[in-house]
């Protein structure tokens, strides 16, 4: 992890402004998506796949000073017949420094978050709101040449858990009509666009010193997420 010098400000250090961007773009989002309501058919569940960036904020961000990429996968049911998801979600993303030549360490954080969606019937673009909690689990694991053994080794150096909370919003686009954007099972196929902030409660953690060498650090571990993927409703 990159430190910064003391007295040095974050360019993430206020967490408002991107919180009040959410909530503007959820708002012209949820605008665009509301004649879908009125469609007819409506799919009980829902599951997908994505790849993005996970963005440390506030002092969580002037510690670490690193953005992590990642893959996310949710599964979610319809809550009886309103226009509403709840669902489950793991994600994982890392981000790695060379500490030297033969040696590398990993940090990664987790999530494993439950989320309820508001969210119009399907239509070709469909836009919603969500809410999430959960917990966020962060770790630092270092990987290294063993010369006696003559293979790489790799060891868990810290961990710890805490629990997370947010918001967020997301677009869906149908990818075409024709059967090469369906599922094998007949479904179509969503492009899924989405950015949440999350407020992590406070967690230790390691980070990398000027001289390579790992020091414990202790803040909230707050995060913006972007994320794109794929989503299927059946």
């Amino acid at each position: 992890m990159k430190a910064r010098k003391p007295g040095e400000r974050s360019g993430r250090g206020l967490g408002a402004r991107p919180a009040a961007g959410i909530i503007i773009s959820a708002v012209l989002l949820l605008s665009a998506g509301l004649p879908s309501f009125g469609q007819s058919g409506l799919p009980r569940r829902a599951w997908g796949l994505t790849l993005g960036g996970l963005f440390p904020m506030g002092e969580f961000n002037s510690r670490v000073g690193k953005d992590a990429i990642g893959v996310s996968a949710f599964y979610a049911w319809r809550v009886g017949r309103a226009p509403a998801f709840f669902g489950v979600e793991a994600n994982g993303h890392i981000y790695a420094h060379s500490l030297f030549s033969d040696d590398d360490t990993y940090n990664t954080v987790a999530q494993g978050l439950a989320f309820l969606r508001l969210q119009p019937r399907t239509g070709s673009v469909v836009a919603y709101l969500e809410v999430l909690a959960g917990v966020n689990y962060l770790s630092t694991s270092s990987e290294y040449y063993d010369e006696y053994l003559d293979e790489y080794t790799s060891e868990v150096e810290f961990q710890d858990i805490t629990v997370a909370a947010g918001a967020g919003a997301g677009l869906c686009m149908q990818l075409g009509r024709g059967a090469k954007t369906m599922s094998p099972d007949g479904k179509p196929t969503y492009l899924d666009f989405k950015v949440r902030y999350v407020f992590g409660g406070y967690a230790n953690y390691l980070r990398e010193g000027g001289d390579g060498s790992l020091f414990p650090e202790h803040s909230r571990t707050n995060v913006l997420t972007i994320q794109l993927g794929l989503t299927w409703f059946f």
